[in-house]
């Protein structure tokens, strides 16, 4: 509750010098900025929390894997080097949707309040692109990495159940990899998230730019 009131109070402070700050822009434009601000808020009340806690059990799981099957361990780290190459490659192009369905997010109040049928179609479409672009990348991504997963799961119960004799030992292994892999999966979905925060805070900087440069300019 404590944690509510203060990120909500943080909201609110920051919402009122951001639209203070864009007073000459269009209501929809701070409309929509006011929900981005919202986004970058409840990623540091919620989603934080819980990526450092899967990074702290992600990192328990690697060392304690490093001392019950080096090959494992290597798998482990082998996988986790492809997963981050695989979404830094398809990091800018994760921006860019972003971008563009941000742009569309600025458009919407002036489209429903336009009253004009056509040109709300063209925005609700042009948002419909950019989100099945976000949702098939995540995917084709996600469909890769699964795929890594899997075979570090074959690749661990062969390896142990080869160079260990008691099944208590090759099942605590495989319980292990089961976690590493669970921990794993949740980051990238943390890594888009920041994508998404890090084109809107660069969008809201370049307000608070924008607006400096405005002030120092008035006589």
């Amino acid at each position: 509750i404590v944690d509510s009131r203060a990120y909500a109070g943080i909201y609110v402070r920051l919402g009122e010098e951001m639209v203070a700050s864009t007073a000459e822009r269009s209501t929809s434009t701070r409309t929509a900025r006011l929900g981005m601000l919202r986004e970058i808020v409840e990623f540091f009340e919620h989603s934080l929390p819980q990526l450092i806690t899967s990074a702290i059990g992600l990192a328990g799981t690697v060392v304690i894997l490093s001392t019950l099957n080096v090959p494992v361990f290597l798998g482990c780290l082998a996988v986790a080097v492809a997963t981050g190459i695989l979404y830094a490659l398809t990091g800018k192009l994760t921006t860019r949707y972003n971008e563009g369905l941000n742009d569309e997010h600025e458009r919407q109040v002036d489209a429903v309040d336009s009253g004009d049928p056509v040109r709300l179609g063209e925005h609700l479409r042009a948002m419909t692109r950019w989100n099945i672009r976000l949702s098939d990348l995540e995917a084709g991504t996600f469909g890769i990495n699964w795929v890594l997963m899997m075979g570090l799961l074959v690749f661990a119960v062969g390896i142990s159940a080869e160079r260990t004799v008691e099944y208590g030992a090759v099942f605590a292994i495989v319980m292990y990899v089961f976690q590493f892999v669970e921990s794993l999966m949740a980051l990238p979905f943390y890594y888009q998230q920041w994508l998404r925060l890090r084109e809107i805070s660069g969008r809201l900087a370049r307000v608070g730019t924008e607006a400096g440069v405005e002030a120092g300019a008035t006589p």
